[in-house]
């Protein structure tokens, strides 16, 4: 272990063995039914592999566009106009995503 990580640890009050992780014993399980679903993807596992390999492509070709777009508002504007924009593209989402959530009454809460 380098010198200087111990001289921080020591620095900070934790000793080199509080810092390894704890393996935790799940003591509960908590899970959501699916009801009245409108698809055939969950009928086989080769459709559910395909969902997930669909929903991953365009989750990173979403993150590759927008960082791509990111970095050309930055080289030629300013870092302070790329996050403008971002923020407006994020409450653009929000104003699109917002009335089909409120239609179809779906919120993500946990009732404890």
């Amino acid at each position: 272990m380098p010198r200087h990580y111990l001289i921080v640890l020591v620095l900070i009050g934790r000793s080199p063995a509080s810092c390894v992780r704890e393996e935790t014993q799940m003591t509960e399980l908590r899970g959501v039914w699916l009801t009245n679903v409108d698809s055939r993807v969950l009928e086989s596992r080769d459709r559910i592999a395909e969902a997930f390999t669909w929903a991953s492509t365009a989750l990173l070709t979403g993150v590759s566009g927008g960082t791509a777009a990111g970095g050309v508002l930055v080289e030629r504007y300013s870092p302070a106009i790329a996050m403008l924009v971002a923020a407006v593209a994020t409450l653009g989402a929000a104003a699109v995503a917002y009335p089909v959530v409120a239609r179809d009454g779906r919120r993500d809460r946990v009732d404890a």
